[in-house]
């Protein structure tokens, strides 16, 4: 299973436990093998993949992340800062859709963007941004800001088999970022994928690790 999510407005506050718990109920009724992929700040919810190793052991007993680590707020940056800025972003991104996704694109590695200009993964990366932010930026805000918050639980208390996938070229979050969550799971272990980036990671090489949880 590709677990992926899109931001949902929240104004309730919704606990994060309270999150993950409907998460066990609704994919892991009988799941035992998970991917988690995560493009940039869009999913914030790799978090819930590793979370559900922990609150559904019995339900999920193998865990693949992909590109999943990020550590929310940028040092220099505050939540009001924030705001504007991705508000910023939505109002661009209903404005002009061609014209946001080309500024996405030039911030990204090399071998990233050589797979973003494919027509078919634009058209479909497009939509599925649109999608994302058809509430505005309330969603986006809190995944950001939920990133920087402590673990709702002991990271030492995963006990799924927790694999990290991250390219070695990855320009949006460096592959520091996997190493240091990796060796806060105990058993966990971390490939990094040479030549590949963000993203260009889901394209050949997800192929081989999706494989990966379904072998016995």
């Amino acid at each position: 299973m590709n677990f992926l999510s899109t931001w949902v407005n929240n104004p309730s506050g919704e606990d994060v436990n309270e999150r993950v718990g409907v998460m066990c109920q609704t994919y892991t009724r009988s799941l035992r093998r998970m991917a988690g992929a995560t493009l940039g700040r869009m999913f914030a919810y790799w978090r819930g993949v590793i979370a559900l190793g922990v609150l559904a052991p019995e339900r999920v007993g193998r865990v693949a992340l992909v590109s999943g680590a990020d550590v929310g707020l940028e040092e220099d940056e505050t939540p009001e800062v924030l705001a504007a800025e991705l508000g910023e972003e939505v109002r661009m991104l209903r404005k002009d859709p061609d014209e946001w996704y080309a500024g996405f694109v030039a911030e990204v590695a090399e071998v990233d963007r050589w797979v973003l200009e494919r027509p078919e993964v634009q058209s479909i990366a497009i939509g599925m941004f649109q999608e994302a932010v058809r509430q505005g930026a309330v969603g986006w805000v809190d995944d950001v800001l939920r990133l920087g918050r402590p673990w709702p639980f002991c990271l030492d208390e995963v006990v799924a088999e927790v694999t990290f996938h991250h390219g070695e070229g990855d320009g949006n979050v460096p592959p520091q970022y996997a190493e240091e969550l990796a060796e806060r799971i105990p058993g966990s272990r971390l490939h990094l994928h040479p030549g590949e980036g963000h993203i260009s990671i889901l394209d050949k090489p997800i192929q081989g690790i999706v494989e990966t949880l379904i072998v016995p």
